[in-house]
């Protein structure tokens, strides 16, 4: 996997950072690495290149930032507590070799506890392997699935015009509108990223779970922004357009309020909520 860059963005977790950088150097040999640094992090791996940030410029930006120094074929972003089963990468990057229009590999994130050795969760959201082609197909699958595409390895030669920020779009439904509109996207159906709920490190505060308790009209916003790019047409249809945006606008609503039970579920846990 030569032709592979795998992107870091950190800030201020050294020691999840090293256990991170240990795993992956040795699971994935002559990989290139870089690290993204937001904060001012000790910590040097030989097999790694290290970009500290002039100034916090937040975790999104962050890994933006990381990916665009990739010089490969093919790069992808890791979180630095976290870690990706070479098996499936590998997978991912022989479809894309085999598959030279498709723009971007998603699949789902596997929650995984590392100290009892067992998922939390097999798929973050259920799929089959299926490339979409059709931007109405690909919207029914997003809705319907509860899709999060945040997970992904890019081709770095369309990199640029994928990741462009969408002001106050939550960014992976900004980047997948971004893609879907430059051409053919798939998502896999086994996961190649293991999102660690128990850490042999130790316990810390998982960016998702807070965004997910405070980053509701982000969501909103990155919903709209991909439905604008799908239906921008039928939208402006005289006949079509007013009942489609109210569909629209209902699926939306569901989506949300799904991603609002799952706050439900974390303040309940945290004791913020009575159960």
């Amino acid at each position: 996997m030569k032709n592979l860059t795998i992107c870091i963005p950190t800030f201020d977790r050294d020691a999840f950072l090293q256990w991170t950088l240990d795993k992956t150097s040795t699971d994935f040999p002559g990989v290139k690495l870089v690290i993204s640094d937001n904060g001012k992090s000790v910590i040097r791996h030989p097999n790694a290149r290290y970009i500290r940030q002039q100034k916090n410029i937040g975790a999104f930006p962050n890994m933006r930032a990381a990916l665009l120094t990739a010089n490969t074929k093919y790069c992808m972003f890791l979180g630095d507590d976290d870690y990706l089963l070479p098996q499936e990468v590998q997978k991912g990057i022989d479809f894309l070799e085999t598959h030279p229009e498709v723009l971007v590999y998603y699949a789902p994130c596997q929650l995984w506890d590392e100290i009892q050795q067992k998922a939390n969760w097999e798929a973050f959201y259920p799929a089959n392997d299926e490339t979409f082609e059709r931007a109405d197909t690909l919207w029914n699958f997003v809705i319907s699935k509860h899709v999060w595409p945040e997970h992904a390895i890019y081709r770095r030669a369309r990199l640029d015009e994928i990741i462009q920020p969408r002001s106050g779009a939550y960014w992976c439904f900004a980047d997948l509108a971004n893609a879907a509109c430059r051409g053919p996207v798939h998502f896999a159906k086994t996961p190649f990223y293991r999102n660690l709920t128990g850490h042999p490190v130790g316990g810390r505060v998982k960016l998702g779970d807070q965004q997910c308790l405070t980053d509701f009209d982000s969501y909103r916003w990155g919903l709209e922004v991909l439905a604008h790019d799908i239906f921008a047409q039928a939208f402006a249809s005289s006949e079509e357009g007013p009942k489609l945006k109210v569909d629209v606008n209902n699926m939306i609503r569901q989506f949300i309020w799904a991603r609002l039970e799952v706050a439900s579920r974390i303040l309940t846990a945290q004791g913020r909520l009575p159960e």
